[in-house]
């Protein structure tokens, strides 16, 4: 997977327009926007910022895209996206059941069916 600099970075020479023409047009300072796309800056987490970057992206909010946009935004700063950390728990339930399996120890079949039946949420 790419990186959330990447990711806009890409998506803005889609557009065809430079660094410098996205920053005039979307008024964005030309360094921040340049540190974000070269990754030595996190972008915010906030809801109204990761909104008007995407939008000046032309990320549909609610998309496959918009979720993929999110999901690198809270990778770039080592958070877990709220879907994620709002299943937390159950998650955490699941989890050494999964591990296991990689260790070669045997789990139960109630355990695979309840991990798959999570999944399939």
């Amino acid at each position: 997977m790419k990186t959330f600099g990447e990711y806009i970075r890409n998506r803005r020479i889609k557009q065809d327009l430079s660094l410098r023409k996205f920053c005039k047009i979307y008024e964005y300072d030309i360094a921040y926007l340049s540190r974000l796309e070269n990754n030595r800056e996190k972008p915010s987490l906030k809801k109204e910022w990761l909104e008007k970057l995407g939008s000046a992206l032309g990320i549909p909010i609610a998309s496959k895209e918009w979720k993929m946009y999110e999901d690198l935004a809270h990778k770039a700063n080592n958070k877990l996206p709220n879907d994620i950390t709002d299943k937390a728990s159950e998650v955490l339930t699941l989890l050494p059941a999964f591990l296991r399996t990689r260790d070669n120890k045997r789990i139960s079949n109630q355990q695979v069916e309840k991990l798959i039946k999570f999944l399939k949420k």
